[in-house]
């Protein structure tokens, strides 16, 4: 069998303006031979018909059809019955024609007809040319015809609604202003707004009002609930219109955010390339000025100044080591954990780990915390701190005073005698200013050593040492 499916999409009539008409899809499924469509009247179903005609005639002579997509099947013979000149005068002639024509369609008919009606049964008694309309539908149907066909009449339409051959559509009519839209509505039937459409020309109320008592005198059951059926569906498709926009929405919305997320994504990576470069530019700066600095050493012989720059030194090396961190090859297969005692290379220090995070240790050496990677670490055996050693006897006849004295690992007695020993000689030697390492802890230590200084007049004033000397962990001392 030949599949005589139609599909026209976003057509209009191609004498219509351009910038005004409204363009609209007609479809007819592959079992569907009828598209009947209903409305009122100057709702556009005249032209709705003369378009998808003017379509298949243009297709059938090979010129372009006014659509952007169209699938037209190809036909044998075509009808067309389209009345546009309509008088009370005229009524008999214009049925007589009308049916003559119909006559003629009726008994040529066959598969690969095309037929466009314009009310069918028009122009008679409304009961009478109703089932005329049904009758000559069927009987086209039969033969294998394809239909286009518009009615006023509510028994064609229910009619329509009932045979799975029929698409019964409609063209859209404002209620509220009482215009038409002119768009093509597939699948609902169409009212007429007959009592409207005369109100809005000057009918007086009160005939109005009349013709509606009459009506609902006169209607079946059938037609009041295909009235009401009418209602329901133009309720529906318009919540259904809402439902789609707010898809839209939310599509739309749903893009504008991944746009935002890539653009984001995008910045994050250029602030990390920023962020890169200006660590590999302060890098540079750091081993610059640690070069300068041991050539100055290399000149210096005054204590304070060594002690100076030393410090200087070391706070360089700690920022390299943290910016770029030379592996280490006794550290490469080791696996630190906490407790472990290690050698920090870039410091030149040793001490205990206290934390591990990721790649980064938080290491205790000479009572400071420091935090490092792990490739600038390396195991260690852990020193044995003899007695002898903590007490840190100066020797008076040392050819050099010690600038600092460790008290880590002492208990708070010790740690005094220590001080007290140190103090004297550094008074023997002119010494001007010491550190003090008492690290952290508890804090006992240090408040310990800070009580015995207050109580010294040998010392000038004392006082915590700044972040590259110590921070709380080692005490600056000024001798008188």
């Amino acid at each position: 069998d030949r599949d005589l499916s139609l599909r026209l999409i976003h057509a209009a009539h191609p004498l219509l303006d351009r910038e005004k008409a409204v363009a609209n899809d007609y479809r007819l499924k592959a079992g569907q031979q009828v598209l009947m469509i209903s409305g009122p009247n100057m709702g556009g179903k005249t032209v709705t018909l003369k378009t998808v005609g003017l379509c298949a005639v243009l297709a059938q002579s090979g010129f372009p059809v006014p659509a952007h997509e169209a699938l037209l099947p190809w036909y044998e013979d075509m009808w067309f019955d389209i009345g546009d000149n309509q008088s009370i005068s005229e009524n008999l002639s214009t049925f007589s024609s009308h049916m003559t024509r119909i006559s003629s369609l009726v008994n040529g008919a066959g598969k690969g007809t095309f037929a466009l009606l314009d009310e069918v049964g028009n122009g008679t008694d409304p009961l009478e040319g109703a089932s005329l309309a049904v009758a000559v539908l069927e009987n086209l149907i039969q033969s294998g015809a394809t239909v286009l066909t518009s009615t006023h009449y509510s028994q064609v339409k229910s009619w329509g609604k009932a045979d799975p051959a029929v698409l019964v559509s409609s063209m859209e009519f404002d209620a509220q202003s009482l215009k038409p839209t002119y768009r093509y509505v597939e699948d609902v039937s169409g009212a007429s707004y007959a009592f409207d459409i005369a109100a809005r020309c000057g009918l007086k109320p009160e005939v109005i009002e009349r013709a509606r008592q009459r009506k609902e005198l006169e209607a079946s059951q059938v037609e009041r609930e295909l009235e009401n059926l009418e209602r329901l569906q133009e309720t529906v498709r318009k919540k259904e219109e809402r439902f789609g926009a707010l898809i839209e929405d939310a599509h739309r919305l749903q893009k504008e955010a991944d746009q935002e997320k890539a653009k984001a994504q995008k910045e994050r990576s250029r602030l990390r390339e920023d962020y890169a470069a200006s660590l590999d530019a302060m890098l540079e700066e750091k081993r610059t000025e640690a070069e300068r600095i041991i050539q100055d050493l290399k000149g210096k012989e005054k204590l304070h100044e060594l002690v100076a720059d030393r410090t200087r030194l070391n706070s360089l090396q700690e920022d390299e080591m943290l910016l770029e961190p030379a592996p280490s090859p006794a550290a490469k297969n080791h696996v630190f954990k906490v407790g472990d005692y290690v050698r920090l290379t870039g410091l030149n220090t040793h001490g205990e780990i206290l934390n591990i995070r990721r790649k980064e240790a938080t290491v205790l050496a000479n009572g400071i915390k420091t935090r490092v990677k792990l490739s600038a670490l390396e195991p260690m055996a852990r020193p044995v701190v003899t007695k002898s050693a903590r007490t840190h006897r100066v020797d008076s006849v040392a050819s050099r005073f010690p600038s600092e004295l460790n008290l880590i690992g002492m208990h708070v007695e010790e740690g005094l005698q220590a001080l007290d020993r140190y103090l004297d000689q550094a008074v023997v030697h002119h010494a001007s200013v010491v550190r003090i390492i008492h690290g952290m802890g508890t804090g006992k230590l240090r408040a310990a050593v800070w009580k015995d200084l207050s109580r010294r007049n040998t010392i000038k004033k004392y006082e915590a040492a700044g972040p590259s000397e110590g921070g709380l962990g080692a005490t600056i001392v000024t001798l008188r």
